[in-house]
């Protein structure tokens, strides 16, 4: 229920065939080292991998760790970024802090999970694929 949208530019979603699609993780390690999304994308990490290519990035993030900050710092921000430039269609979805999304605005599609847990990136999943709604809203402002 608390899966949000926040942008799908050209009406990208629901995705129709994940074979296709790379998935680059980001932030937190330990967060995603047994990640479920690793059964449905092929994981890439460099720009060779995905140029002109559908591009997915798993950010995930601690929020109480960060204290206010955007749980991703800057180097990473940077090659997210550069990524996004080359892809044909960018994926960001925030497992954590919703703040993080404020930085890749370039991207496609922006998904807000809050949480990292094998729960809610199953939940991601479904929602991706259509199998439900996003019903989720933001509960605060990443807009600035």
């Amino acid at each position: 229920m608390s899966i949000t949208l926040l942008k799908d530019k050209d009406n990208f979603l629901p995705i129709r065939d994940t074979g296709g699609i790379h998935i680059v993780f980001a932030g937190d390690s330990t967060l995603y080292e047994s990640s479920p999304l690793k059964d449905y994308f092929s994981r890439s990490i460099g720009l060779d991998r995905i140029k002109d290519k559908i591009a997915l990035f798993a950010i995930f993030t601690n929020v109480a760790a960060w204290k206010g900050s955007s749980g991703i710092n800057m180097r990473e921000q940077e090659r997210i970024i550069g990524l996004i430039q080359h892809t044909k269609t960018s994926i960001v979805i925030a497992f954590g802090s919703p703040y993080i999304l404020k930085h890749f605005k370039e991207a496609d599609v922006l998904i807000a999970a809050y949480d990292g847990t094998e729960q809610a990136q199953r939940a991601v999943l479904k929602c991706l694929m259509g199998e439900r709604p996003f019903k989720g809203r933001l509960p605060v402002s990443i807009y600035e």
